[in-house]
C-alpha cells in the first residue's frame, strides 16, 4: 500500500510509494492534484543513502507543484 504525505502548510499532498529487487531499489512521489511526479531508480540499495533520496524528492515534488 502507497504511503501517504497529508499536505501540511504549503506542502502539497504526496502520494509515495517505494520497490525493491536483486539490488536495485525504486521510488516514487506523485502530487496528482498538481501533476507533478518523481520516479527514481537506483542499482545501490543502502538504507542511509535511501532515506536521504526520499527526503530530496520529497522536496523536489513540493518545489515543483504549482502553487
Amino acid at each position: 500500500m502507497p504511503y501517504q504525505t497529508f499536505g501540511e502548510g504549503p506542502r502539497p499532498f504526496i502520494l509515495q510509494k517505494t520497490g525493491g529487487i536483486q539490488g536495485f531499489f525504486s521510488y516514487m512521489a506523485l502530487a496528482p492534484a498538481h501533476g507533478v511526479g518523481v520516479f527514481i531508480v537506483a542499482n545501490k540499495f543502502d538504507f542511509g543513502a535511501f532515506a536521504r533520496m526520499t527526503a530530496a524528492v520529497n522536496q523536489l515534488v513540493t518545489e515543483l507543484a504549482p502553487r
